[in-house]
């Protein structure tokens, strides 16, 4: 009954939906060759946080910042996690007069780069951090958009300075000539502990980059560094933007007025994440839909200055976003690939549609797809199944908490039980599985995006609202 109910309320757009579906199609294209999608994957990662031990060679910077690409933001920063002077031999080595005087914060850090230090967080009071003598100390700490933090800096000397710059500065980080302009600037306190303040208010959620420059030669210092959330302080942020990219027969808003992840991307935005929803043809090869999707990334890391993003992608999406990562060179900048209801093997019903003949058979997608996009290297791969239940399957219902498949996906959901198990009416539960296998929702292929307007019945196992604020929470946890 509850998936009849559903089933009035859903109009005329599921119908052509369903019917689209039900269509069987010509021959396949030929599929990209693997080697050319392997190729792709030789691109170096940008070292995270955690990888403190590295201390690559600077990049080379690109001519001109207007014409940096986001790929040119694979700046690696020399990472050490407490800013201990590990280059106090070194400095030792070198006779003050041997330092040219103009440059002497840029020559005592290895390859002219600042050496960055434990994250920042809020609420952090007097934590010691070590500030290595003559150089630069970099810091990053992940804000929301909205928020208001304040950074103090206790027991400075004279000629210390803070500056918080938005993530844009890993762009030109060996080029400091053309360091973006200053987010804020720290002002000292007139206060016993020598104490620097600056204050930041984002425009985007992510991160933050604060940079200590000392510009004398001196003896390596220890600060107190206190953080302090002013206002905006329930808001979250993940590391990198996250992109929800639509599935099939989809688009980031229908007619304009109803979103694909139904009632999600402004609710993501009000808790503080950076969230965007790019569009590709509804009906289509999803090697041509990651292409539709390649100029929409590129502005949304430009306009943030992130280094990589976060991709979330339901049904068709998922694969969209593997031929992203293996087939258009995005390894570098895609930090985590997170795929709802992807049919990763396929589905045994013929579910090409008539206007782009895509193929979702097990054949192609086993034998032909996976094989050209193999999973890249330095990017995390995780995945939701699901699984929904026929209106007379009572056993299944307990087991799922009452979950039935509406009432136009009975007739594929039928079929796909007889042939073979568990599924959410559109995909096989096992063909979801791909990377990490996060769990099983219970949730048919339109509940996992809330559509069409599903308003969440009392008593529906499946909150896709909760589900998506809950991902973007496990990922900022993840330091993604």
């Amino acid at each position: 009954m509850r998936g009849m109910w559903r089933c009035s309320h859903r109009g005329g757009m599921i119908l052509g939906f369903a019917t689209a579906l039900a269509a069987c199609s010509a021959a396949s294209p030929g599929a990209p060759d693997a080697g050319d999608a392997a190729s792709a994957n030789a691109a170096d990662d940008v070292a995270t946080f955690a990888d403190a031990d590295t201390t690559p060679d600077a990049p080379r910077p690109p001519a001109d910042p207007a014409d940096a690409s986001p790929a040119d933001a694979r700046v690696t920063p020399d990472l050490a996690p407490d800013l201990a002077p590990a280059d106090a031999a070194s400095d030792a080595e070198l006779a003050p007069d041997a330092i040219p005087a103009a440059d002497a914060a840029v020559f005592c850090g290895p390859n002219g780069l600042p050496r960055f230090g434990p994250e920042l967080t809020a609420d952090l009071v007097d934590s010691a951090r070590r500030l290595p003598s003559c150089l630069d100390a970099a810091f990053v700490a992940i804000v929301p958009a909205g928020a208001t933090w304040t950074f103090r800096f206790a027991g400075a000397p004279p000629d210390l300075e803070v500056i918080a710059y938005t993530p844009h500065l890993f762009l030109l980080l060996a080029d400091r000539a053309r360091w973006p302009a200053p987010l804020a600037v720290g002002a000292p306190i007139a206060d016993a502990r020598r104490t620097l303040s600056l204050t930041v208010q984002p425009a985007h959620s992510g991160e933050l980059v604060l940079v200590a420059t000392r510009t004398e030669r001196a003896a390596a210092l220890d600060v107190q560094v206190s953080v302090v959330c002013e206002a905006g302080c329930d808001l979250r942020a993940t590391r990198f933007p996250v992109a929800l990219v639509h599935g099939y027969f989809g688009t980031d808003r229908f007619f304009d007025l109803l979103d694909y992840f139904h009632d999600v991307p402004h609710r993501l935005r009000a808790a503080g994440f950076e969230v965007r929803t790019p569009t590709s043809n509804p009906f289509d090869w999803s090697e041509n839909r990651a292409a539709q999707l390649v100029p929409q990334l590129d502005a949304l890391l430009a306009e943030t200055g992130a280094r990589k993003l976060n991709l979330i992608g339901h049904s068709q999406g998922g694969l969209d976003a593997r031929v992203l990562v293996s087939g258009l060179g995005f390894a570098d900048r895609v930090a985590t690939v997170t795929t709802v209801g992807t049919p990763h093997r396929g589905t045994p019903l013929l579910l090409d549609d008539l206007a782009s003949v895509q193929d979702f058979s097990v054949e192609y997608l086993t034998d032909v797809f996976n094989p050209a996009y193999p999973d890249a290297a330095d990017v995390r791969y995780f995945s939701w199944s699901a699984r929904s239940c026929g209106l007379l399957d009572l056993g299944c219902q307990r087991e799922t908490g009452g979950e039935i498949a509406d009432a136009l996906l009975t007739a594929f959901h039928t079929a796909l039980t007889l042939r073979i198990g568990d599924n959410d009416g559109f995909v096989p539960t096992a063909s979801m599985v791909w990377g990490e296998h996060l769990g099983s929702v219970a949730a048919d292929h339109l509940d996992e995006i809330g559509q069409l307007a599903d308003p969440s019945f009392e008593g529906d196992p499946f909150d896709h609202r909760a589900f998506y604020l809950a991902e973007l929470d496990r990922l900022a946890a993840a330091g993604y």
